[in-house]
């Protein structure tokens, strides 16, 4: 009869006749992925179930290494936007305490400056100190904060 059954289709020009249900889903399965992954169909194409079946487990192994590679991207891009929120929302929370106390635009921009390079060294390290400190006995603070701050006490008048 007349329809859409009708006339050449990629079904008929690829499937044999005889293909059982296995074949006909892994057929359709190959040029599902062969779309989606939009590798096209060249001059090169699989020409009998095999040739398929090899190109199937290549196809899904080429999409969870597609998949894995985006996941990454996108914890990276994360990890970036968060990284640069949180340096934004400190340098906020100075502007604002700044107007608070109504500090010069001169010091403000001393004061900014230096805590900026303050964070880009410290880098987190400086919650990781305190609590190092936290778990130290008494003695091992005392020799751990000398070798840290001692050349500045040395250094005041």
């Amino acid at each position: 009869g007349s329809g859409a059954g009708d006339g050449p289709s990629w079904v008929r020009a690829h499937l044999p006749d005889d293909a059982d249900h296995a074949q006909r889903y892994l057929y359709s399965l190959y040029f599902t992925l062969t779309t989606m992954t939009t590798v096209g169909y060249g001059d090169i194409v699989a020409t009998n179930f095999t040739e398929v079946c090899f190109v199937l487990v290549l196809l899904l192994q080429a999409s969870v290494v597609f998949a894995s590679l985006m996941g990454v991207l996108t914890d990276l891009i994360s990890t970036l936007n968060t990284a640069s929120k949180v340096d934004a929302e400190r340098k906020r929370i100075l502007s604002v305490y700044m107007t608070w106390r109504d500090v010069p635009r001169n010091l403000f921009l001393r004061v900014r400056e230096h805590l900026l390079h303050r964070w880009a060294a410290c880098d987190g390290n400086d919650a990781f100190e305190h609590e190092i400190k936290n778990h130290l006995s008494p003695v091992l603070k005392k020799e751990l904060c000398y070798h840290i701050y001692g050349h500045s006490l040395r250094a005041a008048p």
